[in-house]
This record gives C-alpha cells, structure tokens and sequence, in this order.
C-alpha cells in the first residue's frame, strides 16, 4: 500500500511542472490547497529524494559548489561528485547535461588546467579535473573539448605539455591520464584544432609537439622511466597520424630515432608488444608523409635486421607492422655514395636499393629472405594480414632476384598447389566482412587481399618467364581464379576492385602467346564476361584510374575473339548510362595526358574502327554506338536544362 501511495503522490506532483526538476519545495505549500488524502500530498523527504535523483539538478549544485569552493577538499570532492554523475551519462549514452551546466563545466576545467599543480593537494584536484574532462572528451561534449584543444595549441607553454616534458615530479598515474587526454583529442576530435592560431600552421604546431615529446621520451629512456615512455610513444603514434609540414629529412631522423627507441628496449626486457607497435606505426606513417620517400627512407644493416627480427615477433600487430616497414624499405631506390674517406659500412648500407638490401642483410635467415616471405605466406598459422604483406613483398622482389632460384622455391613449398586451395569456395571470403556461416577461428581462410597477392606473384613470375606462364595455363589455380568472379559479392569494396584488376594485369599477358586459354574459358562464358562488365564498368563504386585502366585494356584484349566481342557489345548496351559515364570522366580536363586518357581514346578508336560497314557483321557494334549516342544527347539535354533553370533562378 505504501508504494501504491508512493506512486499517486509522484503522479500528482508532475502536474505541477513539466519536469521532475521543476518540483521544489514550494510544491508542498500549494498542495495544502487541494482537497484530497494526505497520502497522496508530497513529503520534505519525498521533494529531496526527486531533486536528489536528477542528474541536471546535481550537476548544477556540485559545479556551484566547485565554484564557491575555498580549499582543496572541496573541490577534490566535487571533482569525485561530478566524474560520478557524468559516468551515468557516459554508460546509459542518454544526454542528461543541458548547455548551461556543460559550459560551467568547460569554465571549471579551463580554469584550473591552466594553473600548473605546484604541491601534492594541488596535483589531486588537477587529476580529478583530468578524469571529468576525460569523460567530457569521450562523451562528445564538443564545448570542453573545444576548450582544451583551444588551450594546447594557443598556449605552448600550457600546464598539460609542461608536466609531461619539464617536471619530473609528475606522479606516474597524473602523467598516463595527460597523455590518454592527449590521444583522445588527436585521434578522435582534431578538427577542433584552428586551422591557423596566431599565423602558425595547425601542421608546425602539431611538428613542434611531436619534436619535443620525442626529444623527452629519449631523455626518459637513458634513465630507463620505461612506463612514461611507453605513455609518451602512444601520443607520438597519435601525432603521426595528423598532417606534419617538415622536410623530408627531418622525418627520417624521427624515423631513425624512434627504431633506435624500440631496439634498444630489446636490451631491457623481452616485453613490451605496445612499445614496438607505437614505434612501428609513427614510423609507417610519418613515412606516408615523405614527399619522396623512394630517396630519403633510407634504410641501414641495423635496422634491416631489426625489421626482419621483429617480423617473427610473437605479437601478430607488431608482426603486420613490420613486415609494412620491410615492403616500404623494398621500395627505396640506390642513390650515390658521396666522395667521403671515412665511411663506415653501417652508412654505406644506406646508399644501397632497398631490395638489394633485404637480400643481403637478411640472408642469415633460414633459406634467405626469399624463403621467408613464401614460407610466411604460405604459414596457415598466420594472421591474413601478415600473410598478404608477405605475398606482395614477394611479389615485388621477384624481378631483383634470379628466376630459376624463384622457379624452385615455388616448386619446392608447392606454391600453385596451396594457392588453389586458397580459392575454395569453402574457405576464399570475398566480402569486406566475414559472411555467415564462416568459423572465424578456421585456419586457411582467404580474402581478396590474399588472393591479390597470389595472381601478383605469378604475374611477376610470368612477365620474366614465358615458360612459367604457359604451364600455368595447364594448373588448377588459374582455373579456380577464373570463377572467383563469378561469385555474388554482397557489397563491392575497394579490395574487391583491387583483386579483379589483379586477376586483370594477369590474363593481358596471355595475349597473344597463351590467348587459346583465354578462348577456351572466359571467351565463351556469357556469364562470366556479363559479370566482369558489370562489376568493373557498370556498377556505380569509384574505383581508381589505374584500375578502369587495365580493365580497358583487356577488354580491347579479348574483343579479338568475336564471341566474346558480341558478349561485351550486349552487355555494355543494355547499360549505357554507365559506358558514357566512364567516358565522360576520362575525356575531362583533369584528365589530360594522363593513361585513362589515352586508353579511354584507344577503346573508343576500336570501337569506331569495329563500327565500319565492312568489319561490323552482325551489327553490334554499330547498335552500341547509336545507343551511347543516343545517351550522350540525352545528357546533354539534361545538362542543358540545369544550365538554364540555374541562369533563371
């Protein structure tokens, strides 16, 4: 009966406000006036346990009483209080903070985070101010975070860079909560940076950041304060990722420091996955930064042999990292050696290409580094990812090695025989994500990536042996490629695209030695050649120039085959929309003198060529023109008529 009461006492008392908040005291006042039970009238108790039960009410008492606060309990205890209440709206994802209370407290925050602590009571409440701003960043309360971010790159000598780098009193728990504020805001809200604060380049200011954490996360490592440098490398990573305007070379010295970094903590423990992988990613990406990184990633005999060491490191991350790093080193080209009478062979190495570097440093490596990037490929115990970076480094290194070492490595580990078993269908995914029905924990399962890698390294193989290309002709594996595109992809994908013109730059070699093979398979599928027009031209995805380039070129390839030839005509006519489109974006302006031009000019050239009276037999290519005719002039007219409502409006 008591709750039935409860009950009724609240129904009655939200007539008197739209909200739950707007109930006060005064409410039990104006209840005396009603003619109905006492049972049902609110209580003192009852008005303090709603109001006490309201996350906006609380919040606005706790940050008035951080505001009249006069000593450092008070506020360590609001602080305590307010990270209490902003949890609730952090794990029920529901917006229980109106403006007002948000900007108080950003003003409460900015406040004391632009005061550095300077005794213990001093560092408390600054460390409970950081976990409320912590939730503030991760809840997308745009206000604070704007606020903090405004504060970090106005002021560069603000209190949260200066206790990371200037005072080695920073408790160890105050400095790891700076830095995960720090990462939060790169990572996941950079865009609240200012593009350019006070003529400085949000780019210089993000360079400037990363040059001092680096230089303090080295001084730290000589004292060997390994948990603040694992703390400090995680901001470097995040920092790295952002756009960094500094020369080349300048990103090299980072790059080396920071390998120098992650070598050298193999000297004082054996752990520390997330140290190396920090190392390894702001590595990797200041790289994407270089403007010409074939000439100045620059690679030596020490960190050659780190890369290969750590690319059987025992975590997968640290794994997929390195051999990243070692397909980025492959790349760089030989340079010069300068006239220099003291030169020791560690910077001798670094004049070398990147490739003849792998193959000599990495030599020590059971059966050569060849060896290793078949064998790893190959490895069923290996993360896909792995896998595939060892594929395609394999793939790359072909031509800077002999062919006939390369002819028995395959055959030795069985090369074609595996690769075929890679494109079952039981075990070959060729959507972005993992369909239903397939283990995850299953070993042997393969994607387009995966598979790129494989037509890759025979493409390789075949453009430096005829012979390799025609037995190919004669295994498993090239028929088994050829129906991987005759299987329904839910949803194309980038990786997607990348496998079919893969598959592509492969069969244009068969062409003209080994086209029988061609004729026999693809020429003759309706299905097949349906299917390929309607992944590579006609479906609405953006794909990459090189890739419509290569497709073009096969197609024009196997229009020397009649049958075929009137398949495509068919395909490509139920569908003009799509051809026009294709041709419209490779004739335009930007694209001038680049290779989508000139193909797009060839098919289109062939395409007239095959019109002619006299070669045009049954007709279909003459129907295909009159149709993309057809469908430019409704373009146009289209386009015409925009034009004009535009010039009215």
């Amino acid at each position: 009966m008591a709750e039935e009461n409860l009950y009724w006492r609240f129904v009655i008392a939200r007539a008197y406000g739209s909200d739950f908040k707007d109930i006060t005291q005064k409410v039990i006042t104006k209840q005396t006036q009603l003619d109905i039970s006492d049972e049902f009238k609110l209580t003192s108790h009852d008005v303090r346990w709603i109001r006490s039960s309201q996350p906006a009410l609380c919040v606005q008492r706790i940050l008035h009483s951080a505001s009249n606060a006069t000593d450092h309990r008070s506020l360590i205890l609001a602080a305590q209080l307010l990270k209490q209440q902003l949890l609730l709206k952090y794990l029920a994802h529901i917006d229980l903070v109106g403006c007002e209370e948000v900007k108080a407290m950003h003003n409460l925050i900015i406040k004391y985070m632009k005061l550095p602590p300077g005794n213990v009571a001093d560092f408390e409440v600054f460390e409970g101010l950081l976990d409320v701003a912590l939730i503030c960043i991760r809840t997308s309360l745009m206000f604070v975070i704007t606020g903090i971010a405004s504060i970090l790159q106005k002021d560069a000598q603000n209190t949260l860079i200066t206790l990371l780098i200037d005072n080695d009193e920073t408790p160890i728990m105050l400095f790891r909560k700076i830095t995960i504020i720090l990462n939060e805001i790169i990572k996941n809200h950079k865009f609240c940076f200012d593009p350019i604060v006070r003529g400085v380049k949000v780019s210089l200011y993000f360079g400037n950041v990363f040059d001092l954490l680096l230089e303090r996360s080295q001084h730290l490592l000589e004292s060997r304060d390994l948990e603040r440098v694992r703390c400090l490398l995680s901001v470097l990573a995040a920092l790295s990722s952002c756009q960094i305007d500094l020369p080349d070379d300048l990103l090299y010295q980072y790059c080396l420091r920071l390998m120098n970094m992650s070598s050298k903590l193999r000297s004082y423990t054996q752990t520390g996955a997330q140290w190396h992988r920090d190392c390894l990613l702001s590595v990797l990406q200041l790289s994407n930064q270089m403007k010409e990184v074939v000439l100045t990633f620059r690679a030596t005999t020490n960190l050659a042999k780190l890369l290969g060491g750590m690319s059987g490191h025992v975590d997968p991350e640290v794994r997929i990292l390195a051999w990243s790093a070692l397909h980025r080193l492959s790349r760089t080209k030989a340079i010069d050696a300068p006239d220099m009478v003291d030169d020791g062979e560690e910077r001798k190495s670094s004049y070398q290409s990147g490739a003849q570097l792998l193959f000599n440093d990495l030599s020590y490596l059971p059966g050569g580094f060849m060896t290793c990037c078949l064998s790893t490929l190959l490895n069923l115990e290996e993360p896909i990812c792995v896998r595939q970076l060892a594929g395609q480094l394999f793939a790359f290194l072909i031509e800077k090695d002999q062919i006939e070492d390369i002819k028995s490595l395959l055959l030795q580990h069985q090369f074609l025989r595996l690769a075929a078993d890679a494109l079952h269908p039981s075990v070959c995914i060729l959507s972005e994500e993992l369909p239903a029905g397939f283990d995850s924990t299953c070993k042997g399962l393969s994607n387009c990536e995966l598979i790129s890698s494989y037509a890759q390294i025979c493409r390789s193989m075949s453009m430096k042996s005829g012979d390799f290309l025609t037995d190919l002709c004669t295994q498993s594996f090239m028929f088994l490629l050829y129906e991987v595109l005759k299987r329904p992809v839910p949803q194309p994908h980038s990786a997607f695209f990348i496998l079919v013109a893969d598959i592509t730059r492969l069969y244009i070699l068969l062409y003209p030695d080994n086209f029988t093979f061609l004729q026999r398979t693809l020429c003759r599928d309706e299905v097949w050649l349906s299917a390929y027009c309607q992944i590579v031209l006609l479906d609405d995805c953006v794909k990459e120039d090189s890739i419509i380039v290569d497709v073009l070129q096969f197609l024009m390839v196997i229009s020397k085959d009649d049958t075929a030839f009137d398949i495509i005509c068919d395909s490509l006519t139920k569908h003009p929309e799509g051809v026009v489109k294709l041709f419209k974006n490779a004739f335009s302006i930007t694209q001038l003198d680049t290779p989508l031009m000139t193909c797009a000019l060839s098919t289109l050239s062939f395409l007239l060529i095959k019109s002619q009276p006299e070669l045009a037999v049954n007709g279909k290519t003459i129907t295909l023109l009159n149709v993309l005719n057809c469908q430019v002039h409704e373009t146009k007219s289209a386009d015409s008529k925009t034009y004009h409502c535009e010039n009215n409006k």
